[in-house]
């Protein structure tokens, strides 16, 4: 069961922390429906596991993955039907958002060099709306897991979701050490003498017979890692003076709170051993997952589109109407990373024949 939390705690709620709000929707003692996932007789993962806690939203945060993991413990069927309950609480409101209304007024105000404020205003106020009450639903799960688990329970589950931890942290370190010179969280960029050398001696960032990640090469982002900013004046080749502007406005941005070495992982371990305790709340506790939201940079997208020229503003509004990195295939299954995307031949191994002649 400790795999289950590998993929399953880094995904804490995102959000930032709130009071909870009251919560109509009671938890009842009915038959687990059709889509509660049941911990299998094999004990393996249920099926779409990862892609149910990787996915943002009211199915994922660690809530979310400490129900999994404890539904498969040696539950009694009173347990069971309680923690299947809880897995099918979701948020009492949401607010309406019309996402593709959103990108097309935002692409034209980015032609135009300026964006209304009170556009940006009504996404944020949504946006904090839909953080708050996925929040609420978050402590309820958590509090009410809490009290239908049994002190042993608590106990076994805390020790397995650590050593899902560590699997973690290893993963993450092997993953950092594939990372190009130019997005070492070092802050030294492809353009920096050192990185410039450091990319030189390893062209593709990748050991030999992987893959590559393409398109990562020579981003230059701030000191600290990377910010929303870098996301999205992706591509669009800022002279140095501009990105000079770009670092001094990501500057005004949160700061990550993994700069002050309170990464997710940190507070997942505080989680953990608040759980195990007879005194846990919820309430108590920060479940956001320490890093900047992609809509931060919404506050300063106008201070942004001063420092662009305007082809630079065309290339970035004709990407917003695409619907962003994502629907360019940088997220998961995307036109340019998935199956089908015009990436799919670079990411395929070659035939075995092409190097019989080399």
């Amino acid at each position: 069961m400790g795999a289950l939390l590998v993929v399953a705690l880094p995904l804490a709620c995102s959000q930032e922390p709130q009071q909870p709000a009251e919560q109509k929707q009671e938890v009842t003692e009915a038959a687990p429906s059709a889509e509660a996932p049941e911990a299998s007789e094999s004990g393996k993962q249920p099926g779409n596991l990862k892609r149910h806690l990787r996915r943002p939203g009211p199915g994922g945060g660690p809530s979310a993955a400490l129900l999994h993991a404890a539904s498969e413990l040696e539950l009694t069927e009173a347990q069971r039907t309680k923690i299947a309950a809880l897995q099918q609480l979701r948020p009492e409101s949401k607010p309406e958002v019309d996402h593709k209304a959103f990108q097309t007024a935002l692409a034209e105000g980015v032609k135009a060099g300026r964006v209304d404020e009170k556009l940006i205003q009504e996404q944020l106020d949504k946006g904090k709306e839909a953080a708050e009450a996925f929040r609420a639903t978050q402590l309820k799960q958590l509090n009410e897991l809490h009290a239908v688990l049994e002190p042993e329970q608590r106990a076994l589950l805390v020790k397995e979701a650590k050593a899902g931890l560590e699997e973690q942290k290893a993963h993450r370190a092997a993953m950092l050490k594939r990372v190009r010179p130019g997005l070492l969280q070092e802050g030294k960029g492809a353009d920096d003498a050192e990185g410039a050398a450091k990319a030189g001696a390893a062209k593709d960032g990748a050991e030999e017979g992987k893959p590559r990640l393409p398109g990562l090469r020579g981003m230059r982002g701030m000191r600290g890692g990377m910010n929303p900013l870098s996301a999205l004046t992706r591509g669009l080749e800022l002279t140095e003076a501009q990105q000079e502007k770009i670092d001094a406005i990501a500057a005004k941005l949160p700061k990550p709170a993994e700069d002050d070495g309170d990464s997710p992982i940190d507070r997942q371990q505080v989680l953990l051993d608040a759980f195990v305790k007879d005194d846990f709340d919820a309430t108590k506790l920060d479940l956001s997952h320490g890093m900047q939201r992609p809509e931060s940079y919404l506050s300063h997208i106008n201070e942004v589109l001063a420092v662009l020229d305007a082809g630079q503003r065309e290339r970035l509004a004709e990407r917003l109407t695409r619907g962003g990195d994502r629907a360019q295939g940088f997220g998961r299954g995307g036109k340019f990373m998935g199956k089908k995307g015009m990436m799919k031949d670079k990411l395929k191994a070659p035939p075995a024949d092409d190097h019989d002649d080399e």
